[in-house]
């Protein structure tokens, strides 16, 4: 299991619509992959964006400057949000390991004024 680091916070306009990446990369064992549906709950509910179009990567993507191999990342899309607040973005994703595991990712999204 590889040590749990903190990520940067986020930063988007209410107005803004964008699209979205979070790397479980260095939680998956080698030849281990996500499947089936991922989950994001945010927090604090109130006022929060939405974020929607959550999928595991079928191809390989690039995250913060690293390539990350297809089934070991999720995208998504987020709109909204209450100008003035910062929001936990928590994935879930299970995977294909025997036994399955169920892994997370937190990210931080601050929302601000257009």
């Amino acid at each position: 299991m590889s040590a749990i680091t903190a990520l940067p916070t986020h930063v988007k306009t209410a107005a803004e619509v964008r699209t979205g990446a979070v790397s479980l990369d260095g939680k998956l064992e080698p030849g281990e992959s996500l499947t089936g549906a991922p989950t994001c709950a945010v927090t604090p509910a109130s006022g929060a964006p939405t974020v929607s179009n959550i999928a595991v990567t079928a191809v390989e993507k690039r995250i913060n400057g690293e390539d990350i191999a297809a089934g070991r990342a999720i995208t998504f899309l987020v709109t909204g949000g209450t100008a003035g607040a910062t929001y936990n973005l928590l994935f879930s994703c299970g995977t294909n390991s025997t036994p399955a595991q169920t892994v997370q990712v937190l990210c931080k999204l601050r929302v601000v004024a257009g």
